[in-house]
């Protein structure tokens, strides 16, 4: 089983280098326009989602201008009508949602309000956003909105994690029940290849690329540097005491 665990999970990470490159670099390049501008990149999922949009907040090798916007819910009002629009304006209210940033928005299924409603909040307000969702999963699913509007359909642009239907991927037995989720790994390593590739494009473009660099690694500079990054954003980044 262990063996078919891996096999799924490495079949669906290349899957995702094979088929999600084009979507990795769009997005990458709306938000290496954004933060060349000074802008933030903001970042939201729900559920287990969560641990996809938090895995590139405030760590190294991550980018400093990245900030979550946290359900404080904690999962509870996934289903509650209102309560995205609700976070969404509250979030604005303390650390701005700009017109020209981006947004990541974290669904496996794409089908829940709340991450409908952070979406479409967001585009109201012109930002780019960007969705990691299960796709087939979702266009098989009906929208438990009232406005029928699923995750991939609000966003401008849609990474698949190729995650398979209800995300566990190994059998028990014929007909039992199935073991072993994979969209977390698989949506880690596109938040991160997005990262990633946001981070070369401003490179080349001669920018300064404001990376976070590890304080528990041999760098007798990185405290500094790190704090002299994160003080270039203000009161925009919740973890650093906004």
């Amino acid at each position: 089983m262990l063996d078919r665990y891996a096999e799924i999970t490495l079949g669906a990470i290349q899957r995702v280098i094979e088929e999600e490159r084009e979507g990795l670099r769009a997005g990458a390049a709306a938000v290496a326009r954004s933060l060349d501008a000074g802008g933030v990149f903001h970042v939201f999922g729900s559920g287990h989602s969560e641990i996809v949009a938090r895995e590139i907040v405030g760590r190294s090798g991550s980018l400093v201008p990245i900030n979550q916007i946290v359900d404080r819910s904690e999962d509870l009002a996934e289903a509650v009508e209102g309560y995205g629009t609700l976070l969404a304006d509250a979030y604005d209210q303390q650390y701005g949602l700009r017109p020209g940033e981006c947004a990541l928005v974290v669904s496996n299924s794409g089908v829940n309000p709340l991450p409908v409603e952070i979406a479409r909040a967001c585009r109201e307000r012109e930002l780019t956003v960007i969705a990691i969702t299960n796709v087939a999963q979702s266009r098989e699913a009906a929208s438990r909105h009232s406005s029928g509007a699923r995750l991939f359909e609000l966003a401008d642009i849609v990474l698949d994690n190729h995650s398979p239907p209800g995300e566990a991927a190994v059998a028990l037995r014929d007909g039992g029940p199935r073991v072993g989720a994979i969209a977390t790994i698989t949506g880690a390593f596109l938040a991160n290849a997005l990262v990633v590739e946001t981070a070369r494009l401003l490179a080349e473009g001669g920018a300064t690329v404001p990376v976070l660099t590890s304080e528990n690694h041999d760098d007798p500079d990185a405290l500094a540097r790190n704090k002299h990054l994160r003080q270039r954003y203000g009161g925009r980044l919740r973890r650093f005491g906004a």
